[in-house]
């Protein structure tokens, strides 16, 4: 099964038009919509795009994050969830 949409959650609604602020800065087709019910989380509001531009938004938000950004999507019944990090935040496994 193809996957088409992908949604990114985040906190609240202010964080979610930063977000979407940011997205549009860098010309990528998005709209934001009501929480799916599968997709349980804290805010009312997520932002929807094409699941082609995943990698896009990966690096743009890995430059210029938000707190507790979570990427959503559906395979099939299956929910899928991916937390973005960014790299300057992450802890070397040698400490």
């Amino acid at each position: 099964m193809q996957v088409k949409e992908c949604f990114l959650a985040l906190n609240s609604s202010y964080d979610v038009m930063k977000a979407q602020k940011i997205l549009l800065h860098h010309e990528i087709p998005i709209r934001m919509v009501a929480t799916p019910r599968e997709f349980s989380h804290n805010c009312g509001v997520v932002l929807s795009f094409s699941f082609d531009h995943i990698p896009r938004v990966e690096a743009i938000f890995l430059q210029d994050t938000l707190p507790n950004m979570l990427l959503l999507w559906k395979v099939g019944a299956v929910v899928k969830r991916k937390q973005l990090t960014p790299e300057f935040q992450s802890i070397p496994s040698d400490i």
